[in-house]
């Protein structure tokens, strides 16, 4: 199997697991957003069959020394965001922000693989407990990041997948038991949302707009978000600094692939609603964030391709006529 599609497998299954629980969880608890994550859903599923021919005919070159590099950059990454978090106790979005932003700065040919590490980072330490952990966690996020090189490019959201998935992995070789937590009453719900758009678009501009690059844009982000958000709402500041990375991640997104700041804050809907009700799932995992908001950008990204399908369709009609 070419490692490509091994990658592009990789990735979509670890989405495909968070939005399908979600989607399950929303009907159980009788969401009102049941319909609207039903159609998320199923347009992610077009999203992975409009992509797979890029993980088909990926070219897939001889593993070289950058590939070595880009390996331990993850788990460098990974390393440095957990001590700025745990053993700082920044937290994790300020942690993770700050070691994208710094890895933006200072090594800017490596600060994806960095800034991938530094979701690892995120994880609970109930579910990776000690640096061994940690390290096992990103050297597999850091594999899965060379296998899906050629896929999914562009999308927002692809670092925390690659990255949730490694952590995953490593949770379940090591017996670690991941955390359920409740899905969020709509006193809190009602901001995670916008707090998602706000922050999804904010990367986006930041990103594409004003050229800084995505990793870059996440970062200010999530570093902003990460200080003033636990500060203005004390008591649901943490919920709220995870919606704006969530955002960010999902913000993170080329241009190519989400045209236009409108589509980005569709994007932020799908994964505010996703984050919301798909809470219990794969919780403490570093990159879950991500994760979601790459459903998010699939699930757009994919709607807007289908738009224009129907939209040339319906031109070639008229014009036979």
């Amino acid at each position: 199997m070419k490692r490509s599609i091994l990658g592009f497998l990789t990735l979509a299954a670890i989405s495909a697991y968070l939005y399908v629980t979600g989607l399950i969880q929303s009907i159980s608890l009788g969401s009102p957003a049941v319909v609207l994550l039903a159609v998320a859903v199923l347009l992610l599923a077009v999203g992975y069959f409009l992509e797979w021919p890029s993980a088909q005919s990926a070219e897939n070159p001889s593993l070289d020394v950058s590939d070595l590099k880009i390996f331990i950059s993850v788990i460098a990454g990974a390393v440095a965001s957990h001590w700025l978090s745990a053993t700082l106790g920044l937290g994790a979005v300020l942690g993770a922000g700050i070691v994208g932003v710094l890895a933006a700065l200072i090594l800017p040919g490596l600060s994806a693989p960095i800034y991938c590490g530094a979701f690892c980072g995120m994880a609970s330490t109930k579910v990776l407990p000690s640096i061994a952990h940690l390290i096992l966690g990103s050297a597999i996020a850091g594999i899965i990041f060379v296998l899906a090189k050629e896929t999914m490019s562009g999308f927002g959201g692809k670092l925390g997948a690659t990255a949730a998935a490694g952590c995953t992995i490593a949770a379940l070789v090591t017996g670690n038991k991941m955390l359920e937590a409740p899905v969020p009453d709509w006193a809190t719900g009602k901001y995670i949302v916008p707090v998602t758009v706000v922050s999804a678009v904010a990367t986006y501009i930041i990103g594409t707009r004003l050229k800084q690059g995505g990793v870059m844009g996440s970062g200010l982000t999530s570093v902003v978000g990460g200080l003033i958000l636990p500060a203005l709402f004390p008591e649901i500041g943490s919920a709220l600094a995870a919606a704006c990375a969530c955002g960010s991640y999902a913000g993170m997104s080329s241009d190519a692939r989400i045209p236009n700041e409108g589509y980005m804050a569709v994007a932020g809907v799908i994964a505010g609603l996703m984050l919301i009700w798909g809470s219990p799932c794969i919780g403490g995992i570093g990159g879950r964030l991500g994760a979601t908001g790459l459903g998010g950008v699939i699930a757009t990204w994919s709607g807007i391709q289908l738009s224009k399908k129907i939209l040339a369709r319906q031109s070639e009609v008229q014009t036979d006529v």
